[in-house]
């Protein structure tokens, strides 16, 4: 199953932005979500979007090629070990600030809840960003995910786990 992808579309002033969105309900071992949830400890707040495994997330090949030209762009002051915006781990993690969580800590104001659906990531090509780097930084991860149409993601609904096949 596809529980997250990512893709290039232009901002309002033509300028290239990788959008980041996935599944909006957890799935146990798959996809934990962004935000303020609830449990039987009480609440907690994830501040990524966390995804399991990079088979489980698609990637058009202009995001990748813009993702890529992104990383390769950091500074060493920007692969920190927390907090980051995204995390590419060598063990198939991967991970990413949703907007809302950003803002959230911007503002300094409630956190979403994880029902609310709060799963996009829009990463403009003039924004810094930090890669968190705790379990190593893994690049490669970029092209262990399924590879789609830009098009075709950026119509995808993707609010629930996507089957590989829709891909093609």
């Amino acid at each position: 199953m596809i529980y997250a992808k990512i893709f290039v579309e232009k901002d309002a002033d033509g300028t290239d932005v990788l959008v980041f969105d996935s599944s909006a309900k957890d799935e146990e071992g798959y996809i934990r979500v962004a935000g303020k949830k609830a449990g039987s400890s009480g609440v907690s707040v994830r501040l990524s979007t966390a995804i399991y495994g990079y088979e489980f997330i698609a990637i058009s090949e202009e995001a990748r090629a813009l993702f890529q030209k992104r990383l390769s762009a950091l500074s060493t002051g920007d692969f920190v070990c927390f907090p980051a915006d995204f995390e590419l781990g060598s063990d198939g993690y991967f991970s990413f600030r949703t907007d809302a969580v950003k803002d959230a800590l911007k503002r300094k104001s409630d956190f979403p809840d994880v029902e609310a659906g709060s799963t996009v990531r829009k990463l403009r090509r003039d924004e810094p960003f930090r890669i968190c780097t705790v379990r190593g930084s893994h690049r490669d991860g970029l092209y262990k995910m399924v590879t789609a149409d830009n098009a075709l993601l950026s119509t995808l609904d993707i609010s629930s786990p996507v089957d590989p096949s829709e891909l093609y």
